[in-house]
């Protein structure tokens, strides 16, 4: 510095020049917006000088050169190095078109139609001329046009109104220009002057300042901070600065801080070359802070963009803090106790916070480019993953996408994702490497409940439906996740849903999916290889899931909350519960109250689960403040452009007792009713009432009972003693002294004159046997009684020795026989009475009876048979037969060969002996023996014959039917059908003969198949043996058409004649003839040949047998040759 300039200096008391110079630095009259038709002109004014400029009263035109066509007073004060906008366009609108930060001032809705030649006026409040732009480019040799691209000039140019020393904007110029999503080129909002004269001072950044601040080491930059933070870095740690001049002793720098408003406080402290600026927030808003190094002539400026915002109500309870870069923190692993990883459900970028303070992250870990995102927005950006879970199984994480729709039920399938990474713990210097995906989970979970995979029945949870297009995935019929944690086995993965709500008819449980196998998915499985366990449903009341933690222990933390957005009224707010992982418990709510965080914002992340989980424990929650409005702006913390503007908080909550709730009301209590002066009883059951915490603890008390009752132990009783009616309460009280009741209805009534009992039914007359035992219950029906038919007291008179009456019961053993007049009587609780009788007969002991014994005629072997009789030991005799004059035990004894082969035998005396007394049976020995033809086994349909005979000897037996078939030996035989359907009912002579005696037996065919009525029988049909003419014969049926049909030969016919032909006539073929009506088929086997036959009959006849070698010849008559 020279030394006339430090005399300057000292003689002003080293006080620098300050000046004011407001200047227009880029324009642009055409907007490539709409194809050009659209708004998006802008005119930029920024201040070249050293000193604030308060707008108040300025204007704008254009070639009219009117001062106050368009004011421009609400840009308020411009401070050094600040640029502010005016544009057609709305501020909002204009920001979105250049991502500008919201700091910037624009002022929208100019009217003022800049045209390709025009002019820029700029009037200050006393409507004096302070800057002028003409430009035409079609008339001005050598200058622009700026159509879709911006114009700027040089410091040395600015307020010259020399158009053709203007140049256009490009991307990366000296301007640093850019595209905006209009495809305008420009630099809008930040003008960047020459450097100062060659001597001029320079203020950067120092790489000093704390890493949770980012500036760049050049101005201009943006921070943010919380009031009332007490982390806050910008107000405590603060930025650093480092001062340079080539020519100037640093310490002679002047050197100020100030702020656009009075939204903060600056604290500039520092000598020589550094300086450290405090920056303390104490209203809410955005602030323009500049600091400047001026060396007398040349001032440098580095100007920071700031925002505050509001303190939190509970920073000293909930030791708040804000964690900034990022608005929508979803989901978070706690590295340790100082870090943690955070994802953001916006992007795809994994950042590593300190837990402990405010600020920005220490690093970030972007994994875009390893997920094969294929669904892109209309800029070809990759739309994201909506991270909303983790899990960390040692030092490997799983980050899961929600797999859901999005907020309008498009689909996003970037979101079907699950992807791990390796975590190398270090505390600042933490790492990430990814190690592999798996994109087809949504489809897995969905196919499991279309399939029935869960055994619960296909589509049981409706997830599909939940999962189509359309349907909100934040409504409790859409379909998201949201929490996700290991199970207790370590390996299987709970899958925490926040929508739907189960079951589809109600929609009151939270569901967790648990995943058997997630942990060895990510290996670029293909669709279809998730596995499953069976689904858990849990109440916590009518809320999802939003995150789900445990400790080592596996005491698992669920921070419950709505589907959609949260109004701090339950159902729809966030509540804690503990949960033991086992699926039959249910989870306990606790009293934290996360409402009066007023976090504004949804709370989605709990960093670790404290062991030895107790009341007292405290839990670090994260709240994703994506839509939090922190600058009173109207923008969501999400869509501000500057990231460094964005911020997410997290608290410490104490976990809280469990919460008690009151009893609930499970069954009422029906009305009672009792009569007066009469005992009362009632017993209020234990399912009356049940209660979440202390089921089995319920006190219960009862009041309003009618005089004469009390309640002791759970029972109501007494003998009330007045009439009416009373409505009574019962209370059940829980431990924490929470009730619910219910209120029944007791009525008393008068007692009603009392009437005797009746008689409804009489008794049988009952028998019994002497030494025999006798039981008899008598019937509660037998006696009512209109006032007390149910408490009617039984007494029995008369009964016979041995028998007594208990208990509505008559038993015992008679001991004498005789007959007895029993009566019954009825006494109701008045002592009125009514009876009825019986008789009862005791029969004497039974005598033994002896019967017929069976008796084998080849072998001799008799077998006595007996009836009746006392129970006590047999024994057997007969008389002149061994081992007669001896009794036996033995009931079967042999004949002997020589009587039973005596013509002359006389019948048999068989005795039998019991409790000493003697019975008799005379039993004949060739009358038992006899030769008889006995009836036959017969078959309806077939006409199957077979004969049965009794007695005789064991030689063979011959059988006749006479005019069916001769004496032979064959037992059976088969009526022919003309004889077995003979109306007539003649009765066939069966014939058997043993030895030349022969027995008949006459069998009538009708008799044993009696026609059915209305059913339709074939019998015998008419058949002549030389033409084979056949004509059908019938019997029974209805009055329906019959059709006819011989199987082989002939179709259905109604016509019920026929032709045999020869061929089936010389045939040795049964012909089968059949009948059908009303849909019913009847056939018969015909052979004609019994008609037809000229020969005999083959008979068996009589054998040749010789005695004395056994040989026996069978002869045989009849037949043909």
């Amino acid at each position: 510095m020279n030394k006339k300039f430090l005399l300057a200096m000292l003689l002003l008391g080293c006080t620098l020049p300050l000046f004011a110079q407001m200047r227009i630095t880029e324009y642009m009259y055409s907007s490539n917006n709409t194809s050009g038709t659209g708004p998006g002109e802008f005119v930029e004014l920024t201040n070249v000088g050293n000193t604030a400029i308060n707008l108040t009263g300025w204007s704008f035109d254009d070639s009219d050169r009117a001062p106050g066509s368009f004011p421009i007073s609400s840009f308020g004060v411009v401070q050094p190095s600040e640029s502010v906008i005016i544009t057609d366009a709305t501020a909002s609108v204009f920001r979105a078109f250049w991502s500008l930060p919201n700091s910037v001032k624009v002022l929208g809705g100019n009217n003022q139609n800049l045209a390709r030649s025009d002019e820029l006026n700029i009037f200050n409040g006393s409507n004096t001329l302070v800057d002028r732009l003409t430009y035409n480019d079609q008339g001005i040799p050598g200058s622009i046009r700026t159509q879709f691209r911006s114009g700027w000039a040089t410091p040395g140019n600015l307020g010259t109104n020399m158009i053709a020393s203007w140049v256009l904007s490009s991307v990366g110029d000296a301007q640093n220009s850019s595209m905006a999503t209009t495809g305008d080129i420009g630099n809008p909002g930040r003008y960047i002057g020459s450097p100062p004269s060659p001597n001029a001072p320079t203020i950067r950044v120092a790489n000093t300042t704390t890493s949770f601040i980012s500036l760049p080491t050049d101005s201009p930059g943006e921070v943010s901070g919380v009031i009332g933070d007490p982390t806050d870095p910008a107000s405590t740690f603060g930025v650093d600065f480092i001062l340079t001049d080539p020519d100037t002793d640093v310490n002679s720098l002047a050197v100020i801080a100030n702020s656009s408003n009075g939204n903060v406080t600056l604290n500039l402290t520092g000598t020589g070359a550094t300086r450290n600026l405090k920056i303390t927030p104490i209203a809410v808003g955005y602030v323009a802070i500049t600091v400047s190094a001026t060396d007398g002539v040349n001032t440098t400026n580095y100007t920071i963009s700031y925002a505050a915002s509001a303190a939190s109500a509970t920073q000293n309870t909930s030791r708040t803090r804000f964690h900034t870069g990022s608005s929508d923190a979803s989901t978070a692993i706690s590295v340790d106790g100082n870090y943690m990883v955070v994802a953001d459900d916006e992007s795809q970028l994994l950042r590593l916070y300190d837990r402990a303070g405010s600020g920005l992250p220490v690093t970030g870990f972007d994994v875009t480019s390893f997920l094969g995102l294929t669904d892109t927005n209309n800029s070809g950006v990759p739309r994201e993953v909506d991270m909303e879970a983790s899990i960390r199984q040692n030092n490997r994480i799983f980050w899961i996408g929600s797999e859901s729709n999005n907020d309008d039920g498009e689909s996003r399938p970037n979101r079907n994702r699950v992807f791990a990474t390796d975590m190398t713990p270090n505390g600042v210097n933490t790492t990430l490497t990814y190690v592999g995906r798996y994109d087809h989970l949504r489809e897995d979970i969905i196919n499991w409940d279309i399939n029935n995979v869960h055994g619960k029945g296909a589509n049981h949870y409706g997830l599909q439906a939940s999962a189509a297009a359309t349907v909100n995935s934040k409504d409790p019929t859409g379909y998201n996740i949201e929490g996700a944690e290991l199970a207790p086995d370590g390996t299987t993965a709970y899958i925490g849903l926040r929508a739907p709500q189960v079951l589809p008819a109600n929609r009151q449980k939270a569901l967790i999916i648990p995943v058997t196998n997630l942990t060895n998915l990510v290996n670029s499985q293909p669709l279809g290889s998730a596995t499953f366990g069976m689904p858990i449903e849990l109440d916590l009341g009518g809320r999802g899931i939003r995150e789900i933690r445990k400790n080592t222990a596996n005491e698992y933390v669920i921070i419950a909350g709505p589907a959609g957005d949260a109004t701090g009224i339950a159902p729809f707010n966030f509540r804690l519960y503990t949960w033991t992982g086992n699926a039959a418990d249910k989870p306990v709510e606790r009293t934290a109250n996360l409402t009066t965080l007023n976090a504004n914002g949804s709370f989605e992340s709990i960093l670790e689960v404290p062991n030895a989980l107790n009341n007292a424990s405290q839990l670090q929650v994260l709240v994703d403040n994506g839509d939090a409005t922190y600058y009173n702006d109207g923008t969501s913390a999400k869509d501000l452009s500057q990231s460094t503007f964005k911020k997410f908080r997290s608290d410490l909550v104490t976990l809280g007792a469990p919460v008690n709730t009151p009893p609930v009301l499970v069954n009422g209590i029906n009305n009672q009713t009792s009569t007066v002066n009469q005992p009362f009883s009632y017993t209020v059951s234990a399912s009356t009432f049940t209660d979440t915490e202390t089921p089995n603890a319920l006190t219960l008390t009862v009041t309003g009972l009618p005089t004469g009752l009390a309640f002791t132990n759970g029972i109501i009783s007494g003998t009330p003693s007045a009439t009416g009616i009373s409505t009574v309460t019962v209370t059940a009280t829980d431990p924490g002294g929470l009730f619910a009741s219910t209120a029944f209805m007791f009525t008393v009534t008068s007692a009603p004159t009392n009437t005797p009992p009746t008689v409804i039914s009489t008794i049988d007359n009952q028998t019994g046997m002497v030494n025999e035992p006798f039981s008899y219950t008598l019937l509660a029906s037998t006696f009512t009684d209109a006032e007390t038919p149910n408490t009617l007291t039984l007494t029995v008179m008369g009964l016979p020795t041995g028998l007594s009456f208990a208990n509505g019961i008559v038993s015992g053993t008679p001991s004498v026989s005789g007959t007895s007049t029993v009566t019954v009587t009825a006494i109701d609780p008045g002592s009125l009475a009514v009876s009825t009788q019986f008789t009862f007969t005791v029969n004497p002991l039974s005598l033994l009876v002896l019967i017929a014994p069976t008796y084998d005629c080849q072998t001799g072997e008799l077998t006595f048979n007996t009836d009746e009789g006392d129970g006590s030991p047999i024994e057997y005799m007969i008389m002149g037969v061994s081992p007669a004059p001896d009794w036996t035990a033995n009931s079967t004894i042999v004949i002997p060969l020589a009587l039973r082969t005596d013509p002359n035998v006389s019948p048999l005396t068989l005795m039998a002996r019991q409790s000493g007394v003697v019975v008799s049976f005379l039993f004949d020995l060739q009358e038992s023996c006899k030769f008889r033809t006995l009836k036959p086994t017969y078959n309806c349909d077939s006409g199957l014959l077979i004969f049965n005979t009794s007695g005789g000897t064991d030689l063979p037996i011959e059988y006749q039917i006479p005019g069916v078939v001769s004496f032979n030996l064959n037992r059976t035989a088969v009526v022919p059908l003309w004889i077995r359907t003979d109306l007539t009912g003649v009765p066939l002579q069966l014939k058997a003969r043993q030895s030349g005696k022969e027995d008949t037996y006459e069998f009538t065919i009708q008799e044993e198949c009696p026609a059915v009525p209305g059913e339709l029988n074939l019998i015998a049909p008419a058949y002549t043996c030389s033409t084979g003419a056949l004509a059908f014969n019938t019997r029974g049926g209805n009055s329906t058409p019959i059709e006819y049909m011989i199987s082989g030969v002939t179709g259905w016919s109604s016509n019920p004649n026929f032709i045999v032909p020869a061929s089936a006539r010389r045939s040795a073929v049964l012909l089968t003839l059949s009948v059908r009506q009303s849909g019913i088929i009847t056939s018969v086997d015909f052979d004609f040949r019994d008609f037809c036959s000229p020969a005999p009959l083959l008979e068996v006849v009589a054998p040749t047998y010789n005695c004395l070698n056994g040989t026996l010849a069978i002869n045989v008559q009849g037949g043909e040759w």
